[in-house]
């Protein structure tokens, strides 16, 4: 499910604080006890130090994750820097290659669940995962979710113009990306609208979700808008759009381009098209808004296919936002087999 997501751009020492000072935000909203929120602080403060200090400066990005089993905090830490060379000697206590004492990726990787997918001369981005219940319940493993998302205003802005949701049914999950006109409250405004209009039916096809959402953003400026649902039984995927969201399906080292029609749910809207593809067990589904640019390819990434949805969309957003919009990526597949 989607929330509130926070960025801290991380050039200086100052902004090392500024993210401490986040993470205690974003610990109120996942509910956390000192304890927790204890934990987030140290994990934050570790993981900017280290973009700071090893990656030359990057970004931050906090995220509250409600689920049924509970609340959890999700902080990317994202750079361009030199990669790291040995990810399992970073991790261990007292490793160094910047003079430091080394103890950054060693204590997040005791207090929180961990995922690392790095580049020589290309960059770093960690995904840590931190759990309102204790450390050493929660374990070191990554949780295998998926679905994941980056979902950040633009530069400037306090509430993001985007706005995404999934919801697993049975053996289907839809997924809905909203894109507000322009950025700022207004456009918010309008996302979320439209999320609203997908949460109270989701009994509804993709494309009946966007004619639904369509009358009742009529009193917002508008919105790009996309649904697609993904039956893993049938193995296929009903995909209907309006309005500049990509879509793309990746499996087994192809992609395929989905497909939106002209248009501004809430304003200019005629016939509403929806669309059928074959779904891969193995495939997943990467939708975002045009804060992203187009030309990506999971082929650039080797070994990121086999990484956790929101890493993914964190190695996306870094290296194809485009810094004047409002930026989305959000990344679904099917879960593993037990």
């Amino acid at each position: 499910m989607s929330s509130p997501q926070l960025s801290i751009q991380i050039s200086d020492n100052t902004h090392v604080s500024e993210a401490r000072r986040a993470s205690a935000h974003v610990a109120k909203l996942a509910d956390f006890d000192s304890h927790a929120a204890g934990r987030l602080a140290i994990v934050v403060s570790e993981l900017a130090r280290n973009v700071l200090v090893h990656g030359g400066g990057g970004e931050i990005v906090l995220q509250c994750v409600r689920s049924d089993t509970g609340s959890a905090v999700n902080v990317l830490a994202l750079d361009r820097g030199p990669g790291i060379q040995d990810v399992g000697r970073a991790l261990a206590d007292g490793y160094s290659s910047a003079g430091t004492s080394g103890t950054g990726l060693g204590a997040v990787n005791r207090m929180a669940s961990l995922e690392v997918y790095t580049q020589a001369g290309k960059g770093t981005a960690v995904l840590a995962t931190i759990s309102a219940i204790s450390a050493s319940a929660e374990g070191s493993k990554p949780n295998d979710t998926t679905t994941g998302a980056v979902c950040v205003p633009i530069h400037g802005e306090a509430r993001c113009g985007d706005d995404w949701e999934d919801k697993q049914q049975m053996d289907k999950r839809l997924v809905m990306l909203a894109d507000g006109l322009g950025h700022g409250s207004a456009a918010a405004d309008a996302a979320e609208e439209a999320i609203a209009a997908f949460r109270a039916n989701l009994h509804r096809s993709p494309r009946e979700i966007i004619e639904v959402a369509h009358a009742r953003l009529q009193k917002t400026r508008g919105a790009a808008v996309a649904v697609a649902e993904i039956d893993f039984g049938r193995q296929v995927v009903r995909y209907s759009g309006v309005g500049n969201i990509a879509g793309t399906l990746v499996a087994n080292g192809s992609s395929r381009s989905l497909i939106s029609g002209n248009g501004i749910v809430g304003h200019q809207l005629a016939h509403v098209h929806e669309f059928t593809f074959p779904w891969e067990h193995t495939a997943s589904l990467i939708m975002h808004s045009d804060g992203v640019n187009t030309r990506w390819s999971l082929d650039q990434y080797p070994g990121l296919r086999s990484k956790s949805p929101a890493l993914i969309a964190g190695v996306l957003y870094r290296d194809f936002k485009r810094g004047r919009d409002d930026a989305t990526v959000v990344v679904s597949r099917e879960a593993k087999a037990a």
